[in-house]
Protein backbone atom coordinates (compact mmCIF):
# COMPACT_ATOMS: atom_id res chain seq x y z
CA UNK A 1 0.00 0.00 0.00
CA UNK A 2 2.64 2.02 0.90
CA UNK A 3 4.63 1.42 -2.10
CA UNK A 4 1.26 2.72 -4.33
CA UNK A 5 1.03 5.34 -2.96
CA UNK A 6 4.24 6.68 -3.16
CA UNK A 7 4.27 5.64 -6.96
CA UNK A 8 1.11 7.66 -7.29
CA UNK A 9 2.77 10.75 -5.80
CA UNK A 10 5.42 10.40 -7.82
CA UNK A 11 3.05 10.57 -11.27
CA UNK A 12 1.27 13.19 -9.48
CA UNK A 13 4.75 15.24 -8.61
CA UNK A 14 6.33 14.42 -12.51
CA UNK A 15 2.51 15.74 -14.09
CA UNK A 16 3.00 18.91 -11.93
CA UNK A 17 6.86 19.49 -12.70
CA UNK A 18 5.46 19.61 -16.50
CA UNK A 19 2.95 21.86 -15.48
CA UNK A 20 5.14 24.00 -13.67
CA UNK A 21 7.90 23.58 -16.60
CA UNK A 22 4.83 25.30 -18.98
CA UNK A 23 3.84 28.23 -16.66
CA UNK A 24 7.42 29.28 -15.66
CA UNK A 25 8.19 29.10 -19.41
CA UNK A 26 4.84 31.93 -20.38
CA UNK A 27 5.95 33.80 -17.37
CA UNK A 28 9.68 33.56 -18.96
CA UNK A 29 8.42 34.90 -21.59
CA UNK A 30 6.20 37.88 -20.82
CA UNK A 31 9.25 38.90 -18.72
CA UNK A 32 11.80 38.92 -21.61
CA UNK A 33 9.84 41.56 -23.44
CA UNK A 34 9.45 43.92 -20.24
CA UNK A 35 12.98 43.37 -18.76
CA UNK A 36 15.33 46.52 -19.22
CA UNK A 37 18.87 44.77 -18.18
CA UNK A 38 18.18 42.66 -21.08
CA UNK A 39 19.08 42.16 -24.70
CA UNK A 40 16.24 43.52 -27.20
CA UNK A 41 17.72 40.16 -28.45
CA UNK A 42 19.41 37.62 -26.64
CA UNK A 43 21.73 35.42 -28.07
CA UNK A 44 22.27 31.47 -27.81
CA UNK A 45 25.28 29.47 -29.03
CA UNK A 46 23.97 25.89 -29.26
CA UNK A 47 27.32 23.47 -28.77
CA UNK A 48 26.33 20.28 -29.94
CA UNK A 49 28.59 17.23 -29.37
CA UNK A 50 26.95 15.62 -32.44
CA UNK A 51 24.03 15.94 -34.42
CA UNK A 52 24.38 12.37 -35.30
CA UNK A 53 22.86 11.10 -32.10
CA UNK A 54 19.38 10.92 -32.12
CA UNK A 55 19.13 11.85 -28.40
CA UNK A 56 21.07 14.95 -28.46
CA UNK A 57 18.90 15.87 -32.02
CA UNK A 58 15.93 15.22 -29.76
CA UNK A 59 16.84 17.36 -27.25
CA UNK A 60 17.93 20.24 -29.55
CA UNK A 61 14.06 19.69 -31.16
CA UNK A 62 12.46 20.30 -27.69
CA UNK A 63 14.87 23.18 -26.76
CA UNK A 64 14.71 25.09 -30.03
CA UNK A 65 11.23 24.97 -30.31
CA UNK A 66 10.44 26.14 -26.75
CA UNK A 67 12.76 29.17 -26.76
CA UNK A 68 12.14 31.91 -28.90
CA UNK A 69 15.69 33.88 -29.38
CA UNK A 70 18.57 34.64 -31.97
CA UNK A 71 20.02 31.17 -32.06
CA UNK A 72 23.27 30.18 -33.62
CA UNK A 73 24.51 25.96 -33.68
CA UNK A 74 28.36 24.04 -33.68
CA UNK A 75 27.75 20.76 -34.65
CA UNK A 76 31.09 19.30 -32.65
CA UNK A 77 30.89 15.82 -34.91
CA UNK A 78 34.22 13.64 -35.53
CA UNK A 79 37.23 13.81 -33.75
CA UNK A 80 39.06 17.59 -35.44
CA UNK A 81 37.71 20.71 -34.42
CA UNK A 82 38.88 23.50 -35.29
CA UNK A 83 38.78 25.42 -32.08
CA UNK A 84 38.78 29.40 -33.67
CA UNK A 85 35.62 28.76 -34.84
CA UNK A 86 33.89 28.10 -31.43
CA UNK A 87 36.57 30.67 -29.85
CA UNK A 88 35.18 32.80 -32.45
CA UNK A 89 31.41 31.99 -32.03
CA UNK A 90 32.37 32.87 -28.39
CA UNK A 91 34.11 35.75 -28.26
CA UNK A 92 33.26 37.74 -31.19
CA UNK A 93 29.46 37.02 -30.83
CA UNK A 94 29.09 36.76 -27.40
CA UNK A 95 26.42 34.36 -26.47
CA UNK A 96 24.45 35.16 -23.56
CA UNK A 97 23.86 31.77 -23.14
CA UNK A 98 26.02 28.44 -24.07
CA UNK A 99 23.71 25.81 -24.23
CA UNK A 100 26.21 22.55 -24.18
CA UNK A 101 24.50 18.80 -25.80
CA UNK A 102 26.69 16.33 -24.46
CA UNK A 103 30.43 15.64 -22.66
CA UNK A 104 32.13 16.71 -25.77
CA UNK A 105 30.29 20.15 -25.83
CA UNK A 106 30.76 20.64 -22.25
CA UNK A 107 34.18 20.38 -22.25
CA UNK A 108 34.69 22.78 -24.77
CA UNK A 109 32.72 25.34 -23.06
CA UNK A 110 34.21 25.00 -19.70
CA UNK A 111 37.76 25.57 -21.59
CA UNK A 112 36.69 28.55 -23.52
CA UNK A 113 33.33 30.42 -22.15
CA UNK A 114 34.48 33.83 -20.41
CA UNK A 115 32.86 34.26 -16.78
CA UNK A 116 30.55 36.46 -18.53
CA UNK A 117 28.82 33.56 -20.47
CA UNK A 118 26.24 31.23 -18.74
CA UNK A 119 26.72 27.87 -19.85
CA UNK A 120 23.56 25.25 -19.35
CA UNK A 121 24.46 21.59 -19.89
CA UNK A 122 21.99 18.17 -20.51
CA UNK A 123 22.47 15.13 -21.92
CA UNK A 124 25.70 14.18 -20.03
CA UNK A 125 26.11 11.28 -17.71
CA UNK A 126 27.13 11.27 -14.19
CA UNK A 127 26.89 15.15 -14.42
CA UNK A 128 28.42 15.15 -10.80
CA UNK A 129 32.13 14.59 -12.25
CA UNK A 130 32.11 17.90 -14.12
CA UNK A 131 33.78 20.75 -13.04
CA UNK A 132 31.35 23.28 -12.46
CA UNK A 133 31.69 27.40 -12.48
CA UNK A 134 29.79 30.23 -11.22
CA UNK A 135 28.37 30.40 -14.40
CA UNK A 136 27.24 26.95 -14.94
CA UNK A 137 23.64 25.01 -14.37
CA UNK A 138 22.45 22.25 -16.33
CA UNK A 139 19.47 19.44 -16.07
CA UNK A 140 20.55 15.99 -15.03
CA UNK A 141 20.56 13.40 -17.38
CA UNK A 142 19.52 10.64 -15.08
CA UNK A 143 16.00 10.30 -12.57
CA UNK A 144 16.35 10.37 -9.37
CA UNK A 145 17.34 7.78 -7.82
CA UNK A 146 14.93 7.52 -5.16
CA UNK A 147 11.91 7.00 -7.93
CA UNK A 148 13.72 4.74 -9.77
CA UNK A 149 14.01 2.55 -6.63
CA UNK A 150 10.36 3.05 -5.70
CA UNK A 151 9.06 2.50 -9.41
CA UNK A 152 11.61 -1.17 -9.27
CA UNK A 153 9.72 -2.06 -6.02
CA UNK A 154 6.15 -1.32 -7.25
CA UNK A 155 6.03 -3.65 -9.75
CA UNK A 156 7.95 -6.15 -8.17
CA UNK A 157 6.98 -6.62 -4.75
CA UNK A 158 8.97 -9.16 -4.13
CA UNK A 159 12.23 -8.40 -4.77
CA UNK A 160 13.95 -6.86 -1.94
CA UNK A 161 17.99 -6.79 -2.41
CA UNK A 162 19.01 -5.31 -5.32
CA UNK A 163 23.02 -5.30 -6.56
CA UNK A 164 24.93 -2.32 -7.69
CA UNK A 165 28.67 -2.94 -9.68
CA UNK A 166 29.61 0.59 -9.41
CA UNK A 167 33.17 2.13 -9.99
CA UNK A 168 33.56 4.90 -6.58
CA UNK A 169 35.42 7.37 -9.19
CA UNK A 170 32.21 7.98 -11.06
CA UNK A 171 29.35 6.68 -8.79
CA UNK A 172 30.34 6.72 -5.11
CA UNK A 173 27.86 10.10 -4.15
CA UNK A 174 24.89 8.45 -5.97
CA UNK A 175 25.72 5.10 -4.38
CA UNK A 176 25.41 7.01 -0.88
CA UNK A 177 22.26 8.76 -1.30
CA UNK A 178 20.80 5.26 -3.38
CA UNK A 179 21.21 3.56 -0.49
CA UNK A 180 19.84 5.77 2.26
CA UNK A 181 16.90 6.11 0.01
CA UNK A 182 16.73 1.99 0.06
CA UNK A 183 17.07 2.17 3.62
CA UNK A 184 14.16 4.47 4.41
CA UNK A 185 11.84 1.80 2.12
CA UNK A 186 12.92 -1.54 4.42
CA UNK A 187 14.71 -2.21 0.64
CA UNK A 188 18.42 -3.34 0.70
CA UNK A 189 21.51 -2.28 -1.46
CA UNK A 190 24.15 -4.77 -2.06
CA UNK A 191 27.07 -2.82 -4.04
CA UNK A 192 30.59 -3.97 -5.22
CA UNK A 193 32.81 -1.19 -6.81
CA UNK A 194 35.38 -2.16 -8.99
CA UNK A 195 38.41 -0.07 -10.41
CA UNK A 196 39.13 -1.80 -13.46
CA UNK A 197 37.04 -4.05 -16.17
CA UNK A 198 39.45 -6.75 -15.36
CA UNK A 199 37.70 -6.92 -12.23
CA UNK A 200 33.83 -7.15 -13.43
CA UNK A 201 33.09 -10.81 -13.90
CA UNK A 202 34.73 -11.76 -9.97
CA UNK A 203 32.95 -8.84 -8.49
CA UNK A 204 29.19 -10.09 -10.72
CA UNK A 205 29.78 -13.30 -9.28
CA UNK A 206 29.98 -12.88 -6.12
CA UNK A 207 27.39 -9.99 -5.90
CA UNK A 208 24.67 -12.52 -7.54
CA UNK A 209 24.80 -15.00 -5.00
CA UNK A 210 23.38 -12.45 -2.32
CA UNK A 211 20.55 -10.29 -4.31
CA UNK A 212 17.46 -11.10 -6.07
CA UNK A 213 18.25 -8.76 -8.96
CA UNK A 214 21.17 -6.69 -10.65
CA UNK A 215 20.72 -2.68 -11.13
CA UNK A 216 22.19 -1.39 -13.78
CA UNK A 217 23.48 1.51 -13.63
CA UNK A 218 25.32 4.16 -16.12
CA UNK A 219 29.13 3.74 -15.60
CA UNK A 220 32.30 3.59 -17.96
CA UNK A 221 34.35 1.36 -15.89
CA UNK A 222 31.43 -1.41 -15.40
CA UNK A 223 29.94 -1.15 -18.86
CA UNK A 224 33.78 -0.46 -20.53
CA UNK A 225 32.60 -1.99 -23.91
CA UNK A 226 30.19 -4.04 -25.83
CA UNK A 227 31.56 -7.74 -24.18
CA UNK A 228 31.46 -6.51 -20.98
CA UNK A 229 27.77 -5.59 -21.97
CA UNK A 230 26.82 -8.92 -22.98
CA UNK A 231 28.39 -10.84 -20.63
CA UNK A 232 26.87 -9.31 -17.70
CA UNK A 233 23.66 -10.33 -18.86
CA UNK A 234 24.79 -13.88 -19.86
CA UNK A 235 25.52 -14.45 -16.20
CA UNK A 236 22.57 -13.20 -15.00
CA UNK A 237 20.66 -14.98 -16.90
CA UNK A 238 22.30 -18.47 -16.17
CA UNK A 239 21.33 -18.14 -12.67
CA UNK A 240 17.93 -16.20 -13.35
CA UNK A 241 18.71 -12.90 -11.68
CA UNK A 242 16.39 -10.22 -13.21
CA UNK A 243 18.40 -7.38 -14.82
CA UNK A 244 16.90 -3.76 -14.22
CA UNK A 245 18.58 -0.91 -16.13
CA UNK A 246 18.85 2.81 -17.46
CA UNK A 247 17.34 2.58 -20.83
CA UNK A 248 15.65 0.97 -23.35
CA UNK A 249 18.44 -0.18 -25.31
CA UNK A 250 18.94 -3.18 -22.67
CA UNK A 251 16.00 -4.57 -22.90
CA UNK A 252 17.27 -6.26 -26.52
CA UNK A 253 20.03 -7.96 -23.97
CA UNK A 254 17.11 -9.33 -21.74
CA UNK A 255 16.42 -6.16 -19.02
CA UNK A 256 13.18 -7.13 -17.29
CA UNK A 257 12.08 -3.38 -17.43
CA UNK A 258 14.47 0.00 -18.11
CA UNK A 259 13.31 3.67 -16.68
CA UNK A 260 14.86 6.31 -18.31
CA UNK A 261 15.01 9.98 -17.87
CA UNK A 262 12.06 11.49 -20.82
CA UNK A 263 14.50 13.08 -23.79
CA UNK A 264 12.33 15.93 -24.88
CA UNK A 265 11.45 16.92 -21.54
CA UNK A 266 15.25 17.69 -20.73
CA UNK A 267 15.49 19.88 -23.85
CA UNK A 268 12.38 21.99 -22.46
CA UNK A 269 13.98 22.11 -19.13
CA UNK A 270 16.85 23.33 -20.33
CA UNK A 271 15.22 25.84 -22.41
CA UNK A 272 13.16 27.08 -19.46
CA UNK A 273 16.31 27.18 -16.92
CA UNK A 274 18.07 29.75 -19.98
CA UNK A 275 15.00 31.71 -20.24
CA UNK A 276 15.30 31.97 -16.41
CA UNK A 277 18.95 33.16 -16.86
CA UNK A 278 18.18 35.20 -19.31
CA UNK A 279 15.86 36.96 -17.19
CA UNK A 280 18.19 36.98 -14.35
CA UNK A 281 15.80 34.93 -11.97
CA UNK A 282 17.53 33.53 -9.06
CA UNK A 283 18.13 29.69 -9.69
CA UNK A 284 17.07 27.76 -6.72
CA UNK A 285 18.91 24.49 -8.24
CA UNK A 286 21.70 24.38 -9.84
CA UNK A 287 21.13 21.12 -11.68
CA UNK A 288 17.43 19.96 -12.30
CA UNK A 289 16.63 16.53 -11.84
CA UNK A 290 15.00 15.69 -15.23
CA UNK A 291 11.42 15.84 -14.57
CA UNK A 292 9.59 13.30 -17.37
CA UNK A 293 10.04 9.30 -17.29
CA UNK A 294 9.66 6.22 -19.96
CA UNK A 295 9.13 2.56 -18.25
CA UNK A 296 9.85 0.20 -20.82
CA UNK A 297 8.54 -2.95 -19.14
CA UNK A 298 9.76 -6.63 -20.95
CA UNK A 299 7.09 -8.89 -20.18
CA UNK A 300 8.94 -11.75 -22.19
CA UNK A 301 11.62 -11.58 -19.42
CA UNK A 302 9.25 -11.33 -16.23
CA UNK A 303 7.71 -14.62 -17.35
CA UNK A 304 10.63 -15.76 -17.83
CA UNK A 305 11.91 -15.51 -14.63
CA UNK A 306 8.50 -15.85 -13.08
CA UNK A 307 8.69 -12.46 -11.03
CA UNK A 308 5.39 -11.60 -9.22
CA UNK A 309 4.37 -8.37 -11.25
CA UNK A 310 1.94 -5.99 -9.68
CA UNK A 311 -0.66 -5.61 -12.37
CA UNK A 312 -1.40 -1.98 -11.23
CA UNK A 313 1.54 -0.70 -11.66
CA UNK A 314 1.32 -1.14 -15.81
CA UNK A 315 -0.68 1.86 -16.37
CA UNK A 316 2.90 3.36 -15.59
CA UNK A 317 4.24 1.66 -18.69
CA UNK A 318 5.17 3.46 -21.60
CA UNK A 319 6.27 0.42 -23.55
CA UNK A 320 5.43 -2.98 -23.57
CA UNK A 321 7.99 -5.57 -25.47
CA UNK A 322 5.95 -8.97 -25.30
Amino acid sequence: MFLSKYFQQQRSIARQAMLTLSAAFFATQSSIHGADEMHSNPRILILNSDSDVERYEQVKSAFTSTIKSDITEIDLKGKWIDETVIEDAILDDRPDVIYCIGINAYKWAYQLAEDRNKIVFSSVLNWERLKLRGNTFGVSNELSSAMELMTFLYFFPNIKKLGILYSKSHNQEWLTRTTASAEEVNAAIVARPISKPAELIPALQGLLTEVDALWLIPDPIVLSNLKAVEEIFRRCDAVNKPVFAYHESYTKYGAVIAISADTPTIGRQAAVLTQDLLSNKKIKDTVMVAAGSDVVLNLKQVEKYRLKLNKNALDAVSKIIE
